[in-house]
């Protein structure tokens, strides 16, 4: 064996620069944005340092730019077109909603049973007799 191979050099205790000391970073997640917009019922309160230009348009009414984090600024969008005229795309977006938030519903299959085809227990057979079978049955085989 070659000790050369088993020597690192990489590890924390020789590069501790590299340490994390804040944790994992979190993962932005458009679901818990667009549930936090929906559960402020359409009242948002933004911190100052977000508001980039404030004032009065030409027809009088007031007006704020804001910057949002991306994960914000994606859940407003999406939340405007959920509730947008553009039925199909309302719609699209409402059912990506509720299979986010509820999960997708399951599809289930029906087998049935009972037909008058006989069942088999081939747990009862051993592996040499279910590897006679399976070549008998490909034989058997009908091609199309």
């Amino acid at each position: 064996m070659n000790e050369e191979n088993l020597k690192y050099d990489r590890g924390f205790d020789k590069n501790p620069q590299n340490i994390n000391r804040k944790g994992r970073p979190k993962k932005v997640s458009l679901r818990n944005a667009v549930q936090e917009i929906l559960n402020k019922d359409g009242k948002v309160k933004y911190e100052g340092k977000q508001v980039v230009d404030a004032g009065m348009s030409e027809s009088g009414e007031y007006y704020a730019v804001l910057k949002l984090p991306k994960e914000e600024h994606l859940a407003l969008r999406f939340v405007g077109i959920a509730m947008s005229k553009n039925e199909s795309n309302a719609l699209r977006a409402l059912q990506h909603l509720e299979y986010s938030f509820d999960g997708k519903p399951d599809q289930r299959i029906e087998i049935d049973n009972n037909s008058n085809e006989p069942q088999y227990d081939y747990s009862i057979l051993t592996d040499e007799e279910l590897e006679t079978l399976m070549k008998m049955l490909d034989k058997c085989e009908i091609k199309k």
